[in-house]
């Protein structure tokens, strides 16, 4: 009915028992309470390469890591670049020149 678990209203009541009414006032656990940067920080550093980007020029995850790795004080992987740009809305909008299996010959 309430789409919880038997154990989280437990958890309630016995917060309840000990604690009262202000046992079951607390913030939640939501939020990203392990990552490298801040979303500002992140929002900084893509800053200083969309000018570039502007200008067309292409701007890579490749490019990004090392920036962002220094930024965060240590080595973060490749698919920790990808996530700052998908979480800030980058993504590539060029199509591709030719589709990977075109035959040229036979389309002439």
């Amino acid at each position: 009915m309430l789409q919880v678990s038997t154990q989280a209203v437990w958890l309630w009541v016995g917060q309840y028992n000990r604690y009262g009414v202000k046992g079951l006032e607390r913030e939640g656990r939501g939020g990203r309470r392990w990552s490298y940067l801040s979303l500002m920080e992140e929002e900084n550093i893509l800053r200083l390469f969309f000018e570039r980007a502007a200008k067309g020029e292409v701007i890579t995850a490749k490019q990004l890591h090392p920036v962002i790795s220094k930024a965060a004080g240590k080595e973060v992987s490749l698919d920790y670049v990808y996530r700052v740009l998908h979480r800030h809305a980058w993504r590539k909008i060029g199509p591709r020149p030719r589709h990977i299996k075109a035959d040229l010959n036979a389309q002439q």
